[in-house]
């Protein structure tokens, strides 16, 4: 458990609102915060985030809580995100007797969210009423979707199976978003599930095994199956925050919080992963070692986060600080054993004080920034690559290195990434 900093006795008194905020988000079974605004804005139905949530609850306990600290509608806008790839998780971790199967089952998803639109066009075009157009969608849809979930093997937790056969619905939610949402999310999909696939069929060549070979292949795992989820969520908060500009800079720093928290997953689940065929971690002192670059590229993306959107600042800072104070147990576990999970976890007393911490500190950017010093500290995360903390950072790394012009993506990378960043950005977060 990490030894968090105990207040000081002229903190206490506002600390403890804060646990009652924090606390009241991660009651799992509790749909909605006390005072959430999803309920009433811009027209969102209560049953919809409910729905939502309650899949969350049962995919992701630790990341439900964050989420339900979002305002509307960007709290919907990242559930959403967050289901689509949850389903695309499933695709990938389960245990599938051919990888051939996995192979199809991608392909088959990829089928039905483009069937999806098509019929959902038509369904628009033959009525306004609502209700013809979900019957029109669930005729052309529900039985390939059925035919697509009994595919999977058998094993898979219950929720997932829930998720799975909510999937019709969670496309055609997708498809109802503004374009504004709607467009970036689909791309995401897209992009995760070619880089999914990529390794995927390296897995077949392999006779069933996944081994990465050096930390540039694992940034490049973790690039598809977590940084682009960053770089979607700076799109959504770009779409209804003007103050926020989707600039390089602010990409590659989503890129780094999402490669942080997909190391910090890696090194948790390692011994477990490779009971199943896939060696992910080629060498733990390594992956400890690029987590600080990471990890201050995700401090970096926080503090640009304009105190309008405190929520989405909140939101982001929970995730991070969590995946830093889970590191301590990762180091004290340095070979896991299967079942440990429960020993690589922060329980629930400590959880509950690192949020109120986080809540109570999110509108002062110096406290949040000791705060983070201090979790960084006690990780024992190395001070390599400390440049990051300048905002030219991404420049001086690109220019100490190859001349852009030199550098090639791998034709798979350059087929599955649609995203906006260059080459020379692409090698600054070390997969190049």
């Amino acid at each position: 458990m990490i030894s968090l900093v105990r207040p000081s006795t002229s903190r206490r008194c506002r600390l403890a609102s804060a646990k009652k905020v924090a606390w009241s988000a991660i009651c799992y079974h509790t749909a909605l915060l006390p005072d959430s605004k999803t309920a009433t804005s811009e027209g969102l139905q209560l049953d919809r985030i409910e729905f939502y949530q309650s899949h969350l609850n049962r995919v992701s306990r630790s990341f439900a809580a964050c989420i339900a600290r979002l305002d509307s509608p960007l709290r919907s806008w990242v559930s959403l995100t967050y289901l689509m790839c949850r389903i695309l998780d499933t695709v990938e971790d389960a245990l599938w007797a051919k990888v051939s199967l996995q192979m199809r089952s991608f392909e088959e998803l990829d089928r039905l969210i483009v069937r999806h639109s098509l019929a959902a066009d038509i369904a628009t075009d033959m009525a306004a009423d609502s209700t013809a157009a979900d019957l029109a969608i669930d005729a052309k849809i529900e039985g390939p979707l059925a035919l697509w979930i009994k595919m999977f093997p058998p094993g898979l937790p219950e929720g997932e199976k829930l998720l799975l056969s909510d999937t019709s619905r969670i496309i055609t939610d997708l498809k109802s978003a503004p374009e504004g949402v709607r467009k970036p999310i689909f791309e995401l999909v897209r992009s995760m599930a070619a880089g999914m696939r990529h390794f995927a069929e390296r897995r077949a060549e392999a006779q069933g095994r996944l081994e990465l070979r050096g930390l540039k292949e694992v940034n490049q795992y973790c690039f598809f199956v977590a940084g682009i989820v960053g770089e979607t969520l700076s799109k959504l908060l770009v779409a209804i925050e003007p103050d926020v500009k989707l600039t390089p800079a602010l990409v590659i720093d989503s890129h780094h919080f999402g490669l942080f928290l997909q190391k910090v997953n890696l090194l948790k689940d390692q011994r477990q992963d490779e009971l199943e065929g896939r060696f992910l971690v080629p060498s733990r002192d390594e992956l400890f070692a690029s987590l600080r670059i990471h990890a201050e590229g995700a401090m970096r993306y926080i503090e640009n986060i304009p105190d309008s959107r405190n929520d989405y600042r909140v939101f982001c800072a929970w995730s991070l600080f969590l995946g830093l104070g889970t590191l301590p147990l990762l180091r004290a576990f340095a070979e896991p054993t299967v079942g440990a999970d429960s020993a690589l976890k922060i329980d629930r007393a400590a959880t509950e004080a690192l949020f109120a911490r986080i809540e109570e500190l999110s509108r002062d950017p110096l406290a949040l920034r000791q705060y983070f010093n201090e979790l960084v500290e006690i990780a024992g995360l190395p001070l390599a690559l400390s440049l990051v903390r300048d905002s030219k950072a991404p420049a001086l790394l690109a220019q100490s290195t190859m001349p852009p012009q030199t550098l090639a993506l791998p034709k798979w990378f350059a087929d599955s990434y649609s995203g906006g960043l260059s080459a020379a950005d692409l090698q600054v977060l070390g997969l190049v």
